[in-house]
C-alpha cells in the first residue's frame, strides 16, 4: 500500500510541476524547478492543516462530479472539437442535431446526479 501511494503521488506531483512550468512559462531546471515544487506542495499542506477532513470530502466530490465530467462531458467536447477541426476532411461528422441532443442528454444525467448527491 505504501509503494502504491508513493508512486501515485510521484506521478501526479511530477505532472503538476510540468503543468505549472508550461502554464507559467518557467524553465524546469535549477531554482525555478524548486520554486515549482514548492508551489505544488505548499498550498495542499496549508489547506490540509486548516481543514483535516478535506481529503475525504474531495474524494466524494471527485467520485461523483469527476466521473460525470470525465466520462460524460469530455467525450462530447472531443467530438465537438473534432467535428469543427476535421469538417473538410470528414463532412459526414458535422451533424449538429446529434451533438446537441448528446450534450442535452449528458447535462440531464449530470443534473439528476447533482440532485441525488445534494440529498
Amino acid at each position: 500500500a505504501f509503494f502504491a501511494l508513493v508512486t501515485s503521488f510521484l506521478g501526479v506531483s511530477l505532472s503538476v510541476v510540468d503543468f505549472l512550468a508550461d502554464a507559467l512559462r518557467v524553465n524546469r531546471h535549477g531554482l525555478s524547478r524548486l520554486f515549482l515544487i514548492l508551489l505544488m506542495l505548499i498550498p495542499p499542506v496549508i489547506l490540509s492543516e486548516l481543514y483535516p477532513g478535506i481529503f475525504m470530502e474531495a474524494l466524494g466530490v471527485a467520485g461523483g462530479f469527476g466521473e460525470a465530467v470525465m466520462n460524460g462531458l469530455l467525450p462530447v467536447i472531443f467530438v465537438f472539437v473534432g467535428r469543427k477541426r476535421f469538417k473538410e476532411k470528414f463532412p459526414r461528422l458535422s451533424s449538429a442535431l446529434f451533438l446537441s441532443l448528446a450534450t442535452l442528454f449528458i447535462l440531464l444525467i449530470m443534473g439528476i446526479e447533482w440532485v441525488a448527491l445534494a440529498r
